[in-house]
């Protein structure tokens, strides 16, 4: 929880305070703690409607679970040695319940079209994040950061995400106004002096699409083939 009286107002130690928050979001989100260790003391038993009272609990696999899904161990009449392995039901109903909600999931779901939008929304996204960045355009460029950062957090890439972090936090207030204007702005070069023809400056990304790219070569590499990847990424 924030504390908002102690929230420093000067801008260094307000910078090094966002650092120190990161830090714990980014502990969290990448080292959750064990699921005992998530159980909020305001969770009742599904049958005694009593709190926790530093009994251990039982979940329901059915997440529509009309009792609550939470149960103690001793209102079940089960000991430490009885919780079973893997999935388990408060009753039978449940069992059914999130069998049927599994199979009309699966029964719904179009995985080639699911699949298909993915990599199309995918592929798009990358084409206006290249036009951004060859346009330079600061404001496009920082929106795709916002987007990145879950991807980020997905793929397990916490060095990325702490450095979206820094850069989205140090634009919202974490710096003064005229450098967070400069950092928004100059995250370009153009070495061609032509109109859509910016590059990043931000070589670690810049060499890792390069290397991308080239990968699709499988090997055959030639001057012609080095030749239009380089063109492809802006070398």
């Amino acid at each position: 929880m924030i504390d908002k009286d102690n929230i420093p107002k000067d801008i260094e130690n307000l910078w090094c305070y966002f650092q120190s928050i990161v830090k714990k979001v980014v502990t969290l989100g990448f080292h959750p703690p064990e699921l005992h260790d998530c159980i909020a003391d305001s969770i009742y038993c599904g049958l005694c409607q009593l709190e926790s009272d530093n009994e251990e609990f039982i979940c329901c696999d059915n997440h529509s679970c009309p009792k609550g899904r939470w149960f103690h161990l001793t209102c079940l009449g089960l000991s430490d040695n009885d919780v079973p392995v893997g999935e388990w039901f408060c009753s039978g109903q449940c069992e059914v319940m999130s069998t049927e909600s599994t199979k009309d999931y699966k029964s719904n779901q179009d995985h080639i079209f699911e699949y298909s939008k993915a990599l199309l929304w995918r592929g798009l996204g990358e084409m206006a994040c290249h036009d951004a960045i060859r346009e330079g355009d600061g404001d496009r460029i920082v929106s795709h950061w916002r987007h990145d950062m879950i991807e980020f957090f997905y793929q397990h890439h916490p060095k990325y995400f702490v450095c979206g972090y820094n850069l989205l936090s140090a634009l919202n207030g974490g710096m003064s106004s005229h450098l967070a204007h400069q950092l928004r702005w100059n995250r370009t070069v153009n070495t061609a002096g032509k109109v859509g023809h910016n590059l990043e400056m931000d070589m670690e990304f810049f060499n890792r699409e390069y290397k991308e790219a080239v990968k699709t070569a499988c090997g055959n590499l030639t001057d012609d083939t080095i030749a239009k990847h380089s063109q492809t990424v802006g070398i």
